[in-house]
């Protein structure tokens, strides 16, 4: 049989370009997804079998997109994301060298240089709660005010961080938590005087607890922010790149969606406060984004 050398040649040429376009399709890293126990954004279910949330929702559409354009090789659903307590999640995505990703996750400028990110979720605003009939706190005595009562907050959550850097608040004044059910057993047993967390993720403890809303009330914001997903430095600009048009994609084109995390985000809290959420029509969490588009 005569040889043809360059029928060879365009054979090997299309075997490599094919190979090359399949490659750029799966060319986006395998990540890990952290995440806690912070509702609305991500949680359990009721029957504590599923991951639930705004935050996780979002996600879930995000990789369906990534999937039906063959960004990715196989689905990534919900039962992929790990919630576990918000520190070893933080820690996770901090490791040097490992594909991992926590949210939803508080965009500050201490952390700006920690991650990669991806985003916004949604705005926050981080307060400080008290029992019913404590004074509202001014910026003038705020400080004393903390000092002399002493604040709790989840370890390694950004709600004591902004206490400390905002407030000027010495960490010996704070009372660690491991759990939401522990901030709010230390402050009603008035062991400290306020609790610094998210407002609405507050809000949706007490009614999960079976708390009494009225007994409780915010004295004091400390910051509104946004949240997001904080990607381990390790995974490449173009993965993040991709995971953000992504996003932005399922934020704007899918209609179910917005209408089921508008229903999620306020979750049967008090109308006072539905008036006030992020997803209401006056509001809207994303810039850039006109609230009825989504």
């Amino acid at each position: 049989m005569k040889f043809n050398f360059k029928i060879q040649i365009k054979y090997l040429l299309f075997f490599l370009f094919s190979n090359l376009i399949i490659l750029e399709s799966y060319s986006i890293e395998s990540l890990k997804w952290y995440t806690e126990d912070y509702p609305p954004f991500n949680y359990r279910s009721a029957d504590g079998k599923m991951n639930s949330g705004i935050a996780i929702e979002l996600l879930e559409a995000t990789h369906r997109n990534l999937y039906k354009k063959g960004k990715i090789n196989k689905s990534v659903s919900r039962k992929n994301y790990r919630l576990v307590p918000w520190q070893r999640a933080y820690n996770k995505a901090l490791k040097k060298g490992r594909k991992n990703v926590v949210f939803s996750t508080t965009r500050t400028e201490e952390r700006e240089k920690l991650f990669k990110w991806f985003g916004p979720i949604a705005s926050n605003k981080n307060v400080l709660f008290a029992l019913k009939g404590q004074a509202k706190l001014k910026k003038e005595n705020i400080k004393r005010a903390i000092q002399q009562g002493k604040v709790t907050g989840i370890r390694g959550d950004v709600g004591l961080n902004y206490v400390s850097s905002k407030i000027g608040v010495s960490e010996k004044y704070f009372v660690i938590a491991n759990s939401a059910d522990a901030m709010f057993r230390l402050l009603k047993r008035r062991r400290v005087k306020f609790m610094s967390y998210g407002e609405l993720t507050t809000f949706h403890l007490i009614k999960k607890l079976n708390l009494k809303l009225s007994d409780f009330e915010v004295v004091y914001t400390l910051a509104e922010s946004e949240l997001w997903y904080a990607v381990n430095k390790s995974v490449s600009d173009r993965t993040v790149k991709i995971y953000q048009e992504s996003l932005e994609d399922a934020k704007n084109k899918n209609l179910k969606l917005k209408n089921k995390l508008k229903k999620d985000f306020n979750l049967n809290i008090e109308e006072t406060k539905l008036k006030n959420s992020l997803f209401s029509e006056k509001n809207c969490p994303h810039k850039k984004v006109a609230c009825g588009r989504w």
